[in-house]
């Protein structure tokens, strides 16, 4: 009786995994060429738009199953590009994004639910060490070629994350609020 119990619990704590995997929607295949990470901030009362050239996500969506949809993005933050060569080598520095000592920025989804505007989720976002609660809003379209797009938006405040520091950190030159603006296009595998 005793090893009948065992073999069922080592089956159990076997197949366990296989069975979480087979739960979780599918993954999306990003198309990098067609999808963008970008901000908008602004400098001496002036918006400027940047963008990061490198990332690469894990997106598990199926409208259809919120509970189990997650994503998890990882962005190379040495990949800052606003069009201006000296503020794009300022944010390379220790007192911005310093990738020497935090490479990447993470966006971790914790909850996902649908809303009149169509989805929102709630996230983790951690840049130099600091982690904080965002939302993304956002929506998801089948494209006309069978791609799905994804379009969201969501708003954080660069202090929170100990981005400007030293002359910066305060919002005399540099603007507090950040929109963050992202496009996904891609394939379910």
């Amino acid at each position: 009786m005793r090893r009948s119990r065992l073999l069922f619990l080592y089956i159990g704590l076997w197949c366990a995994p296989a069975l979480a995997l087979a739960a979780a929607p599918a993954p999306w295949r990003i198309d990098a060429a067609l999808s963008t990470i970008e901000f908008t901030a602004t400098q001496a009362g002036a918006r400027f738009v940047g963008r990061f050239r490198q990332w690469s996500g894990d997106i598990r969506f199926d409208a259809a199953d919120l509970v189990h949809s997650q994503a998890v993005v990882n962005v190379s933050l040495a990949s800052v590009d606003t069009k201006s060569a000296d503020r794009d080598a300022a944010l390379v520095t220790a007192a911005w994004f310093d990738p020497a000592h935090w490479p990447r920025a993470v966006f971790a989804t914790r909850a996902i639910r649908a809303n009149a505007q169509g989805f929102e989720a709630d996230a983790q976002l951690t840049i130099r060490g600091q982690t904080r609660p965002v939302r993304l809003q956002f929506q998801v379209v089948k494209t006309s070629g069978g791609a799905l797009r994804l379009t969201g938006t969501a708003r954080l405040t660069r202090l929170a994350f100990g981005l400007g520091s030293g002359e910066f950190d305060n919002t005399d030159w540099v603007g507090n609020d950040v929109e963050v603006r992202v496009v996904v296009v891609a394939h379910v595998r």
